[in-house]
């Protein structure tokens, strides 16, 4: 799993592959854990009548925190077509704020009409077309 640093240019926040301005965010991820918890609560959030809320068990790289909550955004990029996670983390009292890249997903243009898995969740995919990704069920 690839992170890096978050940039914003004059408050817009910047793509990670291409310093591109133009982000759609379409998809929310909420990680409530106790600490060092065994299992972990996702609440996922997609368009505005689309949210459901999962017990997991607690897997490696899919909770930006590694102990604690954590927060997932997910964007796709206008300029390159990427699919990246803003993420925010606990982690010893400070809150950690990086770009992810989506690993539930292979080479993914928003033209095209492939679907991608949500989350790592496995209950909902994205299906891409020319007005950027949206739910399918």
């Amino acid at each position: 799993m690839s992170f890096s640093t978050v940039v914003i240019d004059d408050q817009f926040l910047c793509c990670p592959n291409c310093s591109g301005q133009y982000l759609h965010h379409y998809l929310v991820s909420i990680f409530d854990r106790q600490e060092d918890d065994e299992t972990v609560s996702v609440t996922v959030v997609q368009h505005r009548d689309t949210s459901f809320t999962q017990q997991l068990p607690t897997a490696p790289g899919e909770n930006p925190s590694l102990r604690r909550h954590g927060l997932a955004v997910a964007f796709w990029c206008e300029g390159c077509d990427a699919l990246n996670e803003l993420t925010i983390a606990q982690h010893k009292g400070m809150t950690v704020v990086e770009w992810r890249q989506r690993t539930d997903v292979g080479e993914q243009h928003a033209g095209s009409e492939e679907t991608a898995g949500v989350g790592g969740t496995g209950s909902r995919e994205i299906a891409f077309d020319n007005d950027g990704p949206h739910a399918h069920e």
